[in-house]
């Protein structure tokens, strides 16, 4: 299967908040990579996973 962006569920007020939690996902065998996108006035994080 293919990687996908999906996203986390996650949101957060500041993007360098939303920027920490990267390391929790990218623990994660199957998360390849993390990103924090504007979702109106939150960051959301997404994650690029199978």
């Amino acid at each position: 299967m293919a990687a996908t962006w999906q996203e986390t569920g996650e949101y957060f007020s500041a993007k360098p908040r939303c920027d920490q939690r990267a390391s929790y996902y990218l623990a994660a065998s199957n998360v390849y990579d993390y990103k924090c996108r504007p979702s109106g006035s939150l960051w959301a994080g997404w994650v690029l996973a199978d």
